[in-house]
């Protein structure tokens, strides 16, 4: 009984379907075609595969930290024929030496290691902030591309039924002259209008063309059927001040070039690092078999400490050392090109005026950011106070404290934030700057 309900219900179906005749085809929306932009566009695909391979860096990196191991073994055929002095008779004969050996190095010490792992993280993270400005472009080109093409498809309707009209007046107005009511000046005034608006057609339909390329370019399919696209008033920030902080905190632009300077801050550290010494261990097992005569099996064990302390290698590490602090001089120049950016909406200027405590003279935020970068990696020379204490306990970008009034950035904008209390007004007395620490 069920079978026959259900072949009823299915037929009944059929049946109201035939009498509504057929079901018009569901309307492509803003929302699927920015979801198959994400998934099918080529340019993000391929930056995914980058942040892939970045990726890779950090156990590459890691691998500093863990044991290598070699295992060897050989064999082979010999013969020997040797006469300790002279009157003793010669020892001559055939064997066939074979061994098998395990040797196991692990790092004890290695200033480079843990910057360079630093370093592999901030790239990973700089990367991942790379894709993120990658989606941002293909989202708006979608978007764009979906609205355009909206557009061109009405301005081509529109032109088509301008088209039509200008064809009635043309005919009405040749109707006129055969009966005398207007000069052959209206009619070529009526083939001139009309010749226009064929014209505008023609335009009309070559962007249209031209969008539908773009279309299936950044989208990846043809364009069929689009529904009107929605308003984005809902997803806006509802103050400008909370556009702006928004901006800073989370704009990829602003999170990758500070992602950067870090990657340029650790790069002096791990350069820094060649001028240290390594320490290492090396524990070695080998069994041989008929490697002499007079010896059929030997098993020999060993376990080495080294200990390596570079002298002078040609001056290449301090050139490098030089050349990477020159660097991070000059890496946060990009970083404060960014927020500047994204503070210019409120400010109405370009970078943020930078005034340095009671000296009051203002300069530019990349100037400022510059700056501070530079004395950073000098070692902190001409420092305030405050900023002196905290390049003594500082390791590297993970540990330097942030101030307090940028909590919400704190974990991007590492560098910048160190210049934020040389950017306050002027201070009242050195505890006050501490407060920034």
């Amino acid at each position: 009984m069920r079978g026959v309900k259900i072949v009823t219900t299915a037929a009944v179906a059929v049946l109201l379907l035939a009498e509504l005749g057929p079901v018009p085809a569901l309307a492509d929306t803003i929302e699927a075609a920015l979801v198959r932009a994400y998934q099918n566009n080529p340019q993000l695909n391929a930056q995914r595969a980058l942040v892939r391979s970045t990726d890779e860096n950090v156990p590459q990196a890691l691998s500093g930290y863990r044991p290598r191991a070699s295992l060897t073994a050989s064999g082979g055929y010999q013969y020997t024929d040797e006469q300790l002095t002279r009157g003793t008779p010669a020892i001559h004969g055939t064997t066939a030496p074979r061994s098998v050996g395990l040797t196991v190095d692990q790092s004890l010490f290695n200033a480079q290691t843990a910057p360079r792992v630093r370093a592999a993280e901030s790239q990973v993270s700089s990367a991942r902030e790379g894709l993120r400005v990658l989606e941002q472009t293909v989202m708006l080109q979608a978007a764009t591309i979906y609205m355009d093409y909206l557009r061109d498809s009405a301005i081509v309707e529109v032109q088509r039924s301008n088209t039509r009209v200008l064809e009635q007046t043309l005919k009405q107005t040749q109707d006129r002259f055969n009966v005398g009511e207007v000069t052959r000046t209206d009619v070529a005034q009526s083939e001139a209008q009309l010749a226009a608006g064929r014209t505008q057609q023609l335009t009309a339909e070559s962007n249209l063309t031209t969008t539908r390329s773009n279309f299936r370019r950044i989208i990846g399919n043809e364009p069929e059927n689009l529904a009107p696209g929605s308003p984005v008033d809902r997803f806006l920030p509802a103050t400008l001040a909370a556009a702006v902080e928004l901006g800073l905190t989370q704009n990829p632009n602003v999170t990758a070039a500070m992602y950067g300077v870090d990657v340029n801050f650790l790069q002096v550290k791990v350069n820094e690092g060649a001028l240290f010494p390594t320490v290492g261990l090396q524990v070695s097992v080998n069994q041989a078999f008929e490697q002499q005569l007079q010896i059929y099996r030997a098993f020999n064990a060993a376990a080495n400490v080294q200990v390596s302390v570079p002298i002078y290698q040609g001056g290449s590490e301090y050139s490098l050392i030089r050349q990477s602090k020159e660097s991070l001089a000059a890496a946060p120049g990009s970083g404060a090109d960014a927020e500047s950016g994204a503070r210019r909406c409120r400010h109405g200027m370009g970078p943020v005026a930078c005034r340095q405590g009671a000296g009051g003279v203002g300069t530019g935020a990349g100037d400022c950011v510059g700056n501070c970068a530079e004395r950073c990696a000098r070692g902190g020379q001409g420092w305030p106070a405050h900023h002196a204490r905290r390049a003594e306990r500082a390791a590297g970008p993970r540990q330097r404290p942030q101030c307090a009034g940028d909590r919400a950035a704190r974990s991007r904008r590492r560098l910048l934030q160190c210049v934020e209390c040389d950017r306050s007004p002027v201070a009242a007395s050195d505890e006050a700057q501490d407060q920034c620490l």
